[in-house]
């Protein structure tokens, strides 16, 4: 993780012009703090509703969200709003200093580890977890302990996500306390009968997963990880079994009763699709890999996303006979993103005389992901004939490959590379002239965005928008937690500052991320907005800020294709896909947005419920 230290000159409550500008903008205001409250809360509350918060409650609400999104936290708002007597008001509050992400947030939050409301619990620890408080192990811990496991169901699940919370920040401040509990808790499941509370030590086997990502860890600290435990969970008939495959995903090193034997049988017993992808994955990392070959005999039987992962997980066997052959034989009969996945898998270490063949003919094919994989190899193999392909690629071809071939006359022939950028008749293009012909900007070097307007948020949250690519049609829509990201994704959208962007970066399993004006990743923003955490996970369809670090969030966006539990509270969720999965999830390298539109604002937007239409 990044974190930001800065000094922020203080604030105070609202200046005069900003009360104006509530007052004149009343009605605006008072659908943000509607239809925030909605998403903040899931609930009613037996306290209060959105129509009982008075005006003193509605500025504070926005108080929080300005505070938080310019890294105040000498306010008065903070104790103000956890004081108050609207539960909605100190969720906010909560929500706020996990955004702020510092250690003296910790102390604010602390109090309410322990408070009746579910909800608020989850939050603050949420808020803990974020803030590197040295304290916050601890308390954590005492508040894991605390929650009670109780017969009503609904408390259950409570209480289950409330751990699952907990769990999450014991990994995100690191540490070999907070491994050591969490792996207790992952321990505490009979390894043969499962017997315990599932829910909780999934939860727990997230968490460790969480650890293993976020955290710099020697073999002598993990030695005692509860890989048993771990595997028999990963073969679960249900969805826990993601949590546990995804703890297994995330390791790296040998671990003491951790054998590819035993890792190839999960495999082979995996019950759910995305489990078994991430064993596959687990295998990659696998310090010893010998029975490759077990691995490769699984391929034509397993589903397509499964596929996937065993030819990455492939790729250094390449160069084997065996490999390549299966590989190849199966090729004719692949969709394009598995063609695509076949070729980057065997251009790691298959003979140059098995791959020239499949090169020329990618060169020809329609799609542009394969043509992009066969100009790269060429560029590397064989420049002459990179160079000449390059010239060939004509001002009417997709974006994608236009920057292909300009990379390669950079690389090969850079005396030759404006005429080739006047050529493709991409010289009028600002963002594409710079990044060739200048030197970019370092991330540090831009300035932080000014948090919009009330009114520019209000008509922002909930908002639905229609996405044209070349590929069809999807639509989204924005989140009422996140109103700062949403306000500026609606300004960009109104000014066409998406259309003719890119989806630079595909990567089947994982994400699309698009957004990127240039074309080749480095298309960015002017400015950077800070984060904009939230509990919202990065289930399949959501759709995430990319970012360079901690409040480092540029223009470009990226889709979800499967769930990514690895960026939970890491980076900020702001939209999902309402329709048009079929065509979002199959995006490819290369493809672009044609143009953005703004449809219908709904009377009711509702919170995300991590459900994805199709």
């Amino acid at each position: 993780m990044y974190y930001r230290s800065e000094s922020v000159e203080p604030k105070g409550l609202l200046l005069v012009w900003d009360y104006l500008a509530l007052l004149t903008h009343r009605t605006c205001l008072g659908l943000f703090l509607l239809v925030l409250m909605v998403g903040l809360t899931g609930c009613q509350s037996t306290q209060s509703t959105a129509f009982e918060l008075d005006l003193e409650a509605q500025e504070m609400r926005w108080e929080i969200v300005k505070a938080s999104d310019q890294g105040v936290l000498d306010s008065p708002v903070w104790q103000q709003a956890l004081q108050s007597s609207y539960p909605e008001i100190r969720r906010q509050a909560l929500q706020g200093l996990a955004r702020l992400a510092r250690p003296e947030a910790a102390q604010l939050a602390y109090p309410f580890l322990s408070h009746p409301d579910a909800r608020t619990r989850q939050l603050a620890a949420f808020a803990l977890g974020s803030s590197a408080s040295k304290q916050a192990t601890t308390w954590l811990i005492q508040a894991y302990n605390q929650e009670s496991d109780t017969v009503n169901s609904n408390a259950v699940e409570s209480n289950s996500v409330v751990k699952e919370e907990i769990a999450l920040a014991l990994a995100s401040l690191g540490g070999n306390a907070a491994f050591q509990f969490l792996n207790r808790q992952v321990a505490a499941l009979h390894n043969e009968t499962m017997e315990g509370s599932l829910e909780h030590s999934a939860g727990a086997a997230k968490g460790l997963g969480h650890w293993l990502t976020w955290n710099q860890y020697t073999q002598p600290e993990i030695q005692g990880l509860a890989i048993k435990n771990l595997l028999v969970g990963s073969q679960l008939p249900n969805d826990q079994s993601i949590k546990f495959a995804f703890a297994l995903s995330r390791l790296s090193m040998a671990v003491s009763g951790y054998t590819e034997s035993d890792l190839l049988n999960a495999i082979k017993n995996s019950q759910n699709e995305i489990a078994q992808g991430l064993l596959v994955k687990a295998w990659s990392r696998f310090p010893q890999r010998e029975n490759w070959i077990e691995l490769l005999r699984l391929f034509p039987t397993v589903a397509d996303p499964v596929k996937i992962e065993v030819v990455r997980a492939l790729a250094p066997f390449s160069g084997e006979p065996e490999m390549y052959q299966t590989l190849l034989n199966a090729y004719p009969m692949l969709d394009d993103i598995l063609k695509a996945e076949v070729v980057t898998s065997l251009l790691t270490d298959a003979p140059e005389q098995v791959m020239r063949p499949v090169i020329y003919q990618s060169l020809l094919n329609d799609n542009v992901w394969l043509s992009g994989l066969a100009l790269q190899w060429l560029s590397s193999r064989a420049p002459k004939e990179a160079l000449s392909a390059a010239q060939k690629i004509s001002k009417g071809a997709p974006r994608w490959l236009k920057l292909l071939a300009l990379d390669i006359f950079k690389q090969h022939q850079s005396e030759l590379l404006v005429d080739q950028i006047k050529r493709l008749a991409l010289w009028q293009d600002d963002a594409v002239r710079d990044a060739y012909t200048k030197e970019p900007k370092a991330n540090a070097d831009l300035p932080k965005r000014e948090t919009p307007t009330v009114e520019q948020m209000s008509r922002a949250i909930g908002q639905r928008i229609e996405v044209e690519t070349n590929r069809g049609t999807f639509v989204m829509q924005l989140h009422v937690e996140t109103p700062v990201i949403a306000a500026f994704f609606i300004e960009q959208v109104n000014r066409q500052g998406y259309d003719g962007s890119v989806f630079s970066r595909v990567i089947a399993n994982f994400v699309a991320q698009g957004g990127d004006r240039v074309g080749n990743g480095l298309g960015g923003a002017a400015f950077l907005l800070r984060d904009e955490w939230t509990l919202d996970e990065h289930t399949q369809g959501t759709i995430g800020m990319a970012s360079a670090g901690k409040d480092k969030i540029g223009q470009q966006f990226f889709i979800n294709l499967q769930p990514n539990l690895h960026l939970d509270r890491h980076y900020t969720v702001f939209a999902h896909i309402t329709s048009g999965w079929d065509i979002a999830s199959r995006l490819q390298m290369g493809d672009f947005v044609r143009t953005m539109r703004l449809l219908p604002q709904p009377t009711d937007p509702q919170p995300i419920d991590n459900k994805v239409s199709r």
